[in-house]
């Protein structure tokens, strides 16, 4: 009987100073990177997270932590292989997380096919 592994929430990344525990519920927590990263090096960022991005699975998430433009070069990595995303976003008033289900296919659809 194949066994079903539990996703994994992939944290862009993590910061010492804050509690992720909430994002359990979803899966276990990796982070593709730690401490400070500098958000205008997003070549040497991506080049950097690249091959964790590789090991993301279909059924996994993106939590959404760090910097604005480090956030934002993981979705656009990730849109681009899948089409599509499964986000976790920090609800600040709850302070839970929220599913968010991004689809980029129909973006990609060239007006031919």
């Amino acid at each position: 009987m194949p066994t079903t592994q539990r996703p994994t929430v992939w944290l862009v990344n993590r910061n010492a100073g804050h509690d992720y525990s909430a994002a359990r519920q979803y899966g276990e927590l990796v982070p593709l990177s730690e401490g400070l990263s500098h958000p205008f090096a997003t070549d040497r960022f991506l080049e950097t997270i690249h091959e964790r991005l590789a090991h993301f699975g279909q059924e996994d998430y993106l939590l959404l932590s760090g910097h604005l433009l480090l956030n934002a070069v993981v979705i656009g990595y990730l849109a681009r292989r899948f089409g599509w995303l499964r986000l976790l976003v920090l609800h600040m008033k709850s302070r839970t997380y929220v599913e968010r289900f991004l689809d980029f296919r129909h973006l990609f659809r060239t007006e031919e096919g």
